[in-house]
């Protein structure tokens, strides 16, 4: 008794007879009632779980052999509604015989679920920071960065291997997790920030030699230094809530080179583009006259000997872009000179295409141009440069955002089309697979996906979109789908406007797909039959009476209610009446039609839509079967039920409008 009203089941076993008998506690655990368990050893072995049946048996031998009096086991028993119960067997012998074998054994099971599941959580919780821990480090040994981390009392906490390089520190010294100060020192003493911390950016040197010295100092957030090996280091401080710092150290040697030799290229181009103002011409509207420096016959690749220029003809070297780019540089003036500086597509006698850029000046009188002056400059190399520089940038750009994803380089104008190997592995190709042509792609894409990526295409081609972005389906090798976001951008037209080529990535959403339409499932339809719930229904009725307004149709809403369902329920078990709601679904869906709604309202009652109807007597018909087909025998596992159901049906527009 007082095991029992502890919460703990008792059982009692005769061993001589065989008995065994077990507490109404010791039922109620498994969720029976006392009288639905008979005394018996069966009752006890065939609720016991097939993987602890061995070890519960090489325990029992031990129990009754052994001289201990007491053991105990864990172990997993089925309940009434099928699930699985861990308890906590203990076992106490309490006669033995006069040569010492056991005559009376007593037992008690506690529920140890709860502390099952603790365990199962905590050891789940142990593997994934197990699995974290080593993917941080993982990444601190493959970065190309040095990592730093100190602790509150400004101890080295941890480090990762290029750190060492960078620092020229080896990895035993970080390891006797200096302070801060301490490492500074070392580092200063052997003269790694040059003489005075002359290596060290100006406005970074007097904290750290304070620091050094053991004073107060706030290092900046970021700062260069040299070092002894001649190699520039980019450090980066940030300091945590907790008191902890992370530093890092990047060596950016090659970009400060590179930097250097691009401001000492910068400067001559300065100065050659400071005296490449080699052409210049003066339009006198007035007069209809022209007059061109030698330098605008060169750049136009012409002889001032044999060609004499003229109003008339200066249409004939500009673009039609270009000519509305300069008569949109004369809409507004005023009576006072008006400065102009734009950038130009022109084409030379030779038919060659240049870029010029055009600065000067308009005079205006009564709000017309008199007089223009203009500079022009030969901007071919620079523009083509730019172009393929922000082609480069773009590409880059777009692979380096969308890390893990692949990409593609379609050549429009000849339908030519690269596919990077990540790619091709995101749908199981190899790349050996013809992989030239765009309609690879196309070829793979969900047919229903195929004429809203021809729209967003369109549209982005047409200049009504930034950027191409589409949702669709992709064709795997192993003939499954995969849901990708595809993302591009033409970066480079022709004269007309029209794109030449376009470069994009697919990324993999097939699971943020999937969790949408689990999300949307869960929110729109009945977890056990599939069928629509309340909401669903509520808004396809909606829809249909707007739909019957406007056609001038009637609709009927029948509600189900099946009768005795509460007592199959109560006699067969949840799991029986949750079978029979399953196929009562079933018939009455298999009764209507395809364009008909059946959604289940909860528990035992379902309604219908009954949609198009064009006299009653249709309804009549589709009554009868449903009466019919639910009368029918249930067959639900060993038994035989019969239900029957009671129908309400109410009619649209006759019996009401809403």
């Amino acid at each position: 008794k007082m095991l029992e009203s502890s919460g703990e089941g008792v059982w009692d076993w005769d061993v001589r007879s065989g008995l065994q008998t077990y507490s109404r506690r010791w039922k109620e655990m498994l969720g029976y009632a006392d009288f639905e368990i008979s005394p018996g050893y069966r009752e006890f072995f065939t609720r016991l779980h097939p993987d602890d049946i061995e070890r519960l048996q090489l325990s029992k031998q031990a129990n009754l052999s052994e001289p201990a009096e007491r053991n105990a086991i864990e172990f997993r028993m089925q309940c009434k509604d099928g699930s699985w119960k861990w308890v906590l067997s203990r076992v106490l012998l309490v006669i033995r015989d006069h040569q010492g074998q056991p005559l009376h054994v007593i037992g008690s099971h506690t529920d140890i679920c709860e502390r099952k599941a603790q365990e199962a959580a905590q050891q789940a919780l142990n593997q994934q920071l197990a699995s974290q821990t080593h993917l941080l480090e993982t990444t601190l040994k493959s970065i190309s960065q040095g990592i730093l981390l100190f602790d509150s009392a400004r101890r080295v906490a941890m480090f990762n291997p290029r750190v060492c390089e960078l620092l020229a520190v080896s990895a035993d010294t970080l390891a006797a997790q200096p302070t801060s100060q301490e490492l500074r020192r070392v580092l200063w003493e052997r003269g790694d920030f040059g003489p005075e911390g002359a290596w060290v950016d100006a406005h970074a040197r007097v904290e750290l030699l304070n620091l050094v010295l053991g004073g107060e100092g706030i290092l900046p957030d970021t700062y260069l230094r040299r070092t002894p090996s001649g190699q520039t280091l980019e450090v980066k401080n940030r300091t945590l809530l907790d008191g902890s710092s992370v530093h890092t150290f990047t060596d950016i040697s090659a970009y400060v080179k590179s930097e250097a030799a691009r401001s000492e290229l910068n400067e001559l181009l300065d100065a050659t583009q400071d005296m490449a103002r080699v052409g210049g011409w003066s339009v006198n509207f007035e007069r209809a006259e022209i007059f061109w420096t030698e330098g605008i016959f060169r750049i136009l690749e012409l002889s001032s000997k044999t060609y004499k220029p003229t109003l008339s003809s200066l249409a004939e070297f500009f673009l039609p872009a270009s000519l509305a780019a300069v008569e949109a540089s004369y809409a507004g003036g005023v009576d006072q000179p008006a400065q102009h500086d734009i950038e130009l597509q022109m084409i030379t006698a030779t038919g060659r295409p240049i870029w010029v850029k055009s600065m000067g000046k308009t005079v205006y009188k009564n709000g017309k141009p008199i007089q223009r002056i203009s500079v022009l400059q030969d901007i071919t190399e620079r523009k083509n440069a730019d172009l393929a520089l922000r082609d480069s940038e773009i590409r880059w750009k777009l692979a380096l955002e969308s890390t893990g994803d692949g990409m593609w380089d379609w050549h429009i104008q000849s339908g030519t089309e690269y596919l990077s190997a990540q790619l091709l592995a995101m749908y199981g190709l190899s790349e050996q697979d013809d992989r030239q042509h765009h309609s690879v792609l196309d070829g793979r894409t969900h047919p229903d996906d195929l004429p809203q990526l021809e729209r967003d295409r369109t549209a982005h081609f047409e200049g009504k979109t930034p950027t191409y972005v589409n949702e669709h389906r992709v064709l795997c090798a192993d003939g499954s789908w995969k849901w990708v976001l595809s993302r591009g951008m033409v970066i480079t037209r022709d004269a007309a406007g029209q794109p030449l080529r376009m470069i994009g990535t697919h990324t993999d959403i097939t699971a943020r797909k999937a969790s949408e339409a689990l999300v949307w499932n869960q929110a729109h339809l009945d977890a056990l039959t599939g069928l629509p719930n309340r909401r669903m229904l509520r808004d396809r009725l909606e829809h249909e009476i707007r739909k019957g307004l406007r056609e001038g149709r009637q609709l009927a809403v029948l509600f189900i209610d099946l009768d005795h369902f509460k007592e199959v329920n109560d006699t067969l078990g949840h799991d029986s009446g949750d079978f029979l709601l399953v196929e009562a679904a079933r018939r009455i869906k298999a009764s209507v039609r395809d364009t008909d709604t059946v959604a289940r309202m909860g528990g035992d009652e379902f309604t219908v839509i009954l949609t198009e109807l064009h006299d009653v007597s249709s309804v009549e018909r589709t009554l009868q079967t449903l009466l019919h087909t639910l009368s029918s025998v249930f067959q639900l596992g060993q038994e035989q039920v019969y239900v029957s159901a009671s129908i309400g049906i109410t009619l649209y527009p006759l019996d009401g409008k809403d």
